[in-house]
């Protein structure tokens, strides 16, 4: 089997759990089954020939299991701060111009997992599954494409039942 027939596959079982992590109301829930996915994503990235984008999730992967762990200012900036290194190591090695897409989700979802919850979170991915969906397209990976797409729309939904349920609730308290 060609690697990169190997890829795709590995990144639509990642997409797979990925969609059930997006459906997820617990926020812990959801950075945890995200790990999983994300996990999956870094051969995917790999065996698809971009090794820059492997990199990037393998941190966003290390940022996800730190950000439910020890959510703290110090781990924040020094992830902060490795997301700037990458980018400024993508730029001397001179990568493709669709690397840095995947490279600034990343930085802008570090701020939203140590930052955000709730619908302000949701929100805020649906901005960075834009950035994924652009250098996914560029470097061809369905999987990535697919399931950033269909990322929008889940947590989308997500924040629908979210105030759906927000609505009950004050109808019940009052």
């Amino acid at each position: 089997m060609p690697m990169d027939i190997l890829g795709q596959a590995i990144g639509y079982v990642a997409m797979g759990i990925g969609f059930f992590a997006l459906t997820l109301k617990e926020d812990l829930w959801l950075r945890k089954v995200a790990l999983l996915a994300t996990c999956l994503m870094i051969p995917h990235y790999f065996l698809i020939g971009s090794p820059s984008s492997a990199l990037v999730v393998a941190l966003i992967a290390l940022r996800i299991w730190c950000s439910y762990r020890h959510k703290n200012d110090y781990i924040y900036y020094g992830f902060l701060a490795l997301s700037c290194l990458q980018m400024i190591g993508m730029a001397w090695y001179e990568v493709a111009w669709f690397d840095y897409f995947p490279a600034l989700a990343c930085l802008f979802s570090t701020y939203i997992y140590f930052r955000l919850e709730g619908i302000a979170m949701r929100v805020a991915f649906i901005v960075a599954c834009v950035f994924w969906v652009v250098g996914c397209w560029a470097m061809e990976s369905y999987p990535g494409l697919i399931s950033n797409a269909v990322g929008i729309v889940l947590h989308a939904i997500t924040i629908a039942r979210i105030l759906r349920e927000r609505s009950k609730m004050m109808k019940i308290v009052r």
